[in-house]
This record gives C-alpha cells, sequence and structure tokens, in this order.
C-alpha cells in the first residue's frame, strides 16, 4: 500500500470497489479480523465465511488486497478534484450515520456542510406535467430560501426542478449520482452539476468509472432518502423509481410528504397512492415546515427576514393585465391574447419581459403560466 495514505482510506475503497459489500458486511469483517486491513490480508475461506461477503466477493477482495486498485482509485479521484469520505471519517453526514444500509464510501465533488442536516428530500416522476414542475420549484425554492438543503437525484424532470429552484433561492443542494462520476449521468445536466459543486455538492457511493445502469438508481434513491431529514415526493406515477425514495424513506424512519394532484391524471397517481398508505399530505412549504418545529425556529434564528422570493416585483399596467389573465396552470398564448384584450404582439413581447421577471413561466407549445409566489 502506497506510503502516505491512509490504510483505513486505502482499505474502504478497495470493499467498495467490489461493488458488493454492504455496511452491514463491513461491520461483520471488521469484527472479525479486528481492522479492513487485516480482513484484505485474510486467507479467501475465512473471509468466505465472514456473513454477508461468501466467495464470490471474497476472491474479489482477494484480487485487491494488495491495495493498488484503490490507490489508483483515490489518485484518480485526486485528479479530477473529487474528495472521498468514507463512514469512519468525521466528515461523514451526519444524517446518513443513522441508516442502517449507509454507503461505506462516499465520492464528494463540492462540500458537504454542518448546514445540511438540516435538510429535506424533494423528488419526482421524470416525465413530470407543468404542475408537478412548478410545485417542485415552489417546494424546494421556498424551502432553500428558508435554509434547508434539498437533496435530489439530478434526474430529469421534478429532481432538475429541485436543483435548479433551489440554487435560484441563494440556498444549498444536494445531488446524489445513480453512477460514477467519469460517466455522469444525465450528461445534459453536467453543468447544472458543475452549479451545484459551488453551492453543495454532488456525491456517490459508486466507483469513479461505473457507468449507469438501472439497479444503481434503487441503491441512489436511499441516499436521497438518508440525506434528508423528510422525503417530499411532489409527483409520480405508480411505477416512479420517486415511490423507491418514498419507501427507504419510510423504512429509514424519515418523514414521508406527499403532494395530492389529480385522480385522472397518472403521473398523480404514486403520489395519491402514498397518501392513501399514510404519507402527509402537503400543499405548501410549510406543511413541511411544521413537522419540523425545531429545525424551523433555529434556521430563523439564523436566518431573519423575509424569503427570497416571497415578494413579486412591480409590473406595469400591460404587464398586469396578461399577468391577470394567465393562471396556475398553463394556458395557450392565444387564450391569454383574448382575454387581455390586448394585441398579439404586444402580448407576446410582454410574456418575454415577465419570463425576465420570473413571475411568468413557458412550457412547451406556446403555453404559459404564472411562477407561484408567497
Amino acid at each position: 500500500m502506497l506510503c502516505g495514505m491512509d490504510d483505513s482510506l486505502i482499505g474502504l475503497v478497495a470493499l467498495n470497489l467490489t461493488e458488493s459489500i454492504t455496511y452491514d458486511a463491513y461491520r461483520a469483517l471488521v469484527e472479525q479480523f479486528g481492522s479492513v486491513r487485516h480482513a484484505l490480508a485474510a486467507p479467501r475461506r475465512e473471509l468466505a465465511a465472514v456473513p454477508g461477503i461468501g466467495r464470490k466477493t471474497a476472491a474479489k477482495l482477494r484480487g485487491l488486497s494488495n491495495g493498488d486498485a484503490a490507490v489508483e482509485e483515490i489518485e484518480q479521484a485526486r485528479d479530477i478534484d473529487l474528495d472521498i469520505i468514507t463512514c469512519e471519517d468525521e466528515r461523514y453526514p451526519h444524517n446518513l450515520r443513522f441508516v442502517g444500509d449507509r454507503p461505506i464510501v462516499l465520492y464528494v465533488r463540492g462540500e458537504i456542510t454542518d448546514a445540511d442536516t438540516q435538510a429535506i428530500s424533494v423528488v419526482g416522476s421524470r416525465r413530470c406535467t407543468p404542475y408537478g414542475s412548478g410545485q417542485a420549484e415552489r417546494f424546494a425554492g421556498e424551502l432553500a430560501a428558508m435554509g434547508f438543503t434539498i437533496v435530489s437525484g439530478l434526474a430529469r424532470g421534478i429532481d432538475a426542478a429541485a436543483h435548479k429552484a433551489a440554487l435560484d433561492a441563494g440556498g444549498r443542494t444536494l445531488a446524489v449520482l445513480g453512477s460514477g462520476f467519469v460517466h455522469l449521468y444525465p450528461k445534459r445536466y453536467a453543468g447544472l452539476a458543475d452549479r451545484i459543486a459551488e453551492r453543495g455538492a454532488v456525491i456517490s457511493e459508486f466507483p469513479i468509472d461505473t457507468r449507469p445502469a438501472r439497479w444503481n438508481f434503487p441503491r441512489r434513491n436511499r441516499i436521497v432518502s438518508g440525506l434528508g431529514l423528510g422525503t417530499v415526493v411532489v409527483e409520480a406515477g405508480r411505477r416512479s423509481g420517486a415511490l423507491i425514495t418514498a419507501r427507504t424513506a419510510a423504512e429509514q424512519g424519515k418523514e414521508v410528504f406527499a403532494l395530492p394532484g389529480r385522480v385522472t391524471d397518472r403521473q398523480s397517481w404514486g403520489t395519491l397512492g402514498l397518501i392513501r398508505d399514510g404519507a402527509t399530505p402537503v400543499v405548501n412549504p410549510g406543511d413541511v415546515v411544521s413537522a419540523f418545529p425545531e429545525v424551523a425556529d433555529a434556521l430563523e434564528t439564523e436566518r431573519p427576514g423575509p424569503m427570497a422570493r416571497a415578494a413579486i416585483p412591480e409590473l406595469t399596467e400591460p404587464e398586469k393585465t396578461v399577468w391577470s389573465a394567465l393562471g396556475d396552470e398553463p394556458r395557450h398564448v392565444d387564450e391569454v391574447i383574448a382575454d387581455s384584450g390586448l394585441g398579439a404582439s404586444q402580448v407576446l413581447s410582454t410574456l418575454l419581459v415577465l419570463e425576465v421577471k420570473h413571475v411568468v413561466r413557458q412550457h412547451p407549445g406556446k403555453l404559459f403560466s404564472r411562477v407561484q409566489h408567497s
């Protein structure tokens, strides 16, 4: 093993490279052999007898026993500005310490701070509706402005909307990947990941060169829920991965919140099912905050003053007219023109200005809606 590197770090990275050793198996190895270093040096037969290891994993461990692969992984992480935090590190996220199947290694770009103990996970469908996207922005933005860190999975749809809203509100956000950093997924969010790393952290438990795979994401979801005090499911169909996150949150003893939607909307069937099964229904961010009064009081003390996105900016008379013709649900531009009584060119130019002022949102198909404020 390389001189100057911590044996514990090398050993735990080696365990993690097997991609099959759970936290319980790691604890069993330490109990059996006294340390990870001694476990890596143990005979294959003895390793295979440890609960949670077995013959295949024992063979992998023997192949990693000299530490060369782990050292190479650590050096690669340093080369691309990743920090590696292990479950034995005092910097390991506080909220994850209470999760039974917590990861033994985290790769981190950015910084996890004490402030991230006050975190809320916001998740939902990749194929979200305009309603879902708008609600994700409202919840994540207002909670972030209050001082809560927003945790999500960097997926398209609800996750991306939540991350962006937290950043726009001047808050912190943590993104958990379902791949290694070399194969960041989705690639389209590389720029968003950079923004998150500047104001929070991008996190993965997967070795750096791990490609995204379907079975990675349920594993990712337990970290998303584990980092938060509770999980808000904004929108989800019956088979949405967000429901896995909700289930893991409940198994971890965390609060689960769900936003109601139309009973005729397939993208709301999952959240309605969660409410039927005991999740707490929420209609505004205050419903989430009320579940954590002590945390909210502490954040209020630390961050007095109004929320960053609470106020609607001053509008001109034409802007007020166009804004009044809109609602929370998207409306086609032709309807807005008809209801406003203004000319088409004036309405289109006014909508552009209102978008710049962040009071109107444009959706595909020439649809527009109000941005919801407190």
